[in-house]
């Protein structure tokens, strides 16, 4: 079994070899197997710095995210086998119709529907436990607002099982509920935090009208700058307020390798955000994800006001950014 940890050596490796910088991106160990590893991580990354090699994190600031999560292995609900199919392949030949079928069938032999527990109870760790998993949304709405392990608890059952009944009554679909994974460690966030080469991602499109019509966006969509600065430097704080700004704007244009953005500096572009922080705050939930960040007064992009006084303008001030990293010379 392959962890995170191996991951983020063989990442490395690779970068030192390309001799090209390293980037671990959307860096968040999942489940209890995994919490506890960013301390590991972060002894490996000091190293790998000690002796010359750039390596970059990226992470947001919530414990839970939204990822398609399939605790049913697909490889069981297709009609028929795909060769190599794994836990989330979506092969283009895989054919799911009569996917309650096809799990029922598998499920009456037994050494098949032992792998098949065996791949469930492995999701399930990664996706947080069964009190991580949240439900969202579900055909019996009794259920929104329960985790797996509540849900389990409730039928007297193994969470494993309860998860197979979710898959024959759900939706009609590979993933049959909406869940939400609360699988990632606050240590773990916070180790990461408190590094310099450690930059905070978003990971999210902006909003319109397409992704209205989702009502299951992640609450990072409209929140995770104002939650690295709310929580974590004023709430329950683990940096200072100026570490927690550069990393999202200096260390970011370092990694990037744009020269001209980042600080607040003569010949610099102006892209300036204003905000207090006695108000600066994220409002975004999970339920009700479609809620912005409040005390973002001034909003500058190349010198032009995009937000003023609180509210959007419509100038359009923005410009695509092209590499200005030089190129790696063999």
């Amino acid at each position: 079994m392959i962890s995170n940890i191996d991951a983020v050596m063989e990442a490395i490796s690779i970068a030192k070899l390309a001799r090209i910088p390293a980037m671990l991106d959307h860096l968040h160990p999942k489940g209890p197997r995994e919490w506890g590893s960013g301390r590991i991580i972060t002894q490996l990354i000091d190293a790998a710095w000690r002796d010359g090699h750039q390596v970059y994190i990226n992470m947001h600031s919530y414990e839970a995210y939204d990822e398609t999560i399939v605790l049913v292995p697909r490889w069981a609900l297709v009609k028929k086998q795909v060769p190599h199919m794994g836990q989330f392949d979506n092969d283009p030949n895989a054919d799911y119709s009569d996917m309650r079928g096809s799990l029922r069938r598998r499920l009456a032999i037994p050494d098949t529907a032992r792998l098949i527990r065996m791949d469930i109870e492995y999701e399930i760790d990664r996706g947080g436990g069964p009190d991580g998993l949240l439900v969202m949304d579900y055909p019996d709405k009794t259920w929104i607002g329960k985790t797996l392990g509540q849900i389990a608890k409730a039928r007297g059952e193994d969470p494993v099982e309860t998860a197979i009944h979710i898959q024959l009554n759900g939706f009609d679909r590979p993933d049959a509920i909406e869940w939400r994974a609360f699988a990632v460690s606050l240590d773990d966030l916070k180790e990461f935090m408190r590094k310099d080469y450690t930059a905070v991602c978003t990971d999210r499109g902006g909003d319109s009208p397409q992704l209205r019509q989702n009502p299951f966006v992640h609450p990072g969509t409209f929140g995770t700058a104002t939650r690295r600065i709310r929580r974590f430097v004023f709430d329950d704080p683990v940096t200072t307020l100026p570490f927690a700004i550069r990393s999202m704007t200096t260390l970011s244009a370092q990694i990037l390798g744009l020269r001209d953005r980042g600080r607040l500096a003569p010949g610099m572009k102006a892209d300036i955000v204003v905000f207090d922080p006695a108000t600066i705050r994220d409002k975004a939930t999970y339920f009700e994800p479609f809620q912005y960040s409040e005390g973002i007064n001034f909003v500058l992009v190349n010198g032009s006001f995009v937000v003023y006084g609180g509210k959007p303008s419509t100038a359009k001030p923005g410009k695509v950014l092209v590499r200005q990293r030089p190129p790696v010379t063999r």
